[in-house]
């Protein structure tokens, strides 16, 4: 079985012919330099573009076939992409009560990402949503890895060394 997952933003400069950026990101940041100006807000941008395109490789490949205008985007390859995920989620899952919590959690998902207090929340995916309802479906949402968990952290350490 293969595991696949959507280009990250190097492989989208990648996809970009832009990997001129790539090694100039790295040289900086090998070098603990700050970028130019000028390329830095080129990145910023393809960045913010990235973003709105996602990283599945047909959004990439149409996004690169009209220069980056995302204008002319096909917006329905993303809607394409959001009903096939909708549908492995009934696909997998036996009880309908359970696939409909599934699909709830993950169309909260984008209100979620803009949580001040940068955490889930429940109450956000319907209004008297809790807990003990809805863990088992987001435990499935994040086994499937079409969702990942972010830990938030409180404190960064260098882990300890482990000799062998």
């Amino acid at each position: 079985m293969l595991n696949m997952f959507p280009m990250d933003f190097e492989e989208f400069l990648m996809a970009n012919n832009d990997k001129e950026l790539i090694n100039e990101i790295r040289k900086c940041y090998d070098n603990c330099t700050p970028m130019d100006n000028v390329l830095h807000e080129k990145l910023l941008n393809l960045y913010r573009l990235y973003l709105c395109v996602g990283g599945m490789p047909e959004a990439v490949k149409n996004i690169v076939s009209h220069n980056g205008d995302i204008l002319k985007f096909d917006r329905s390859i993303i809607e394409d992409i959001v009903k096939s995920y909708l549908n492995d989620m009934n696909k997998y899952v036996q009880n309908k009560a359970e696939s409909m919590k599934i699909e709830s959690i993950y169309k909260s998902i984008p209100s979620q990402l803009g949580n001040l207090s940068n955490k889930f929340q429940y109450g956000k995916i319907t209004s008297n949503s809790r807990k003990r309802d809805y863990e088992t479906a987001l435990d499935w949402l994040i086994s499937s890895t079409m969702v990942s968990k972010c830990v938030l952290l409180n404190k960064v350490e260098i882990p300890p060394l482990r000799i062998c």
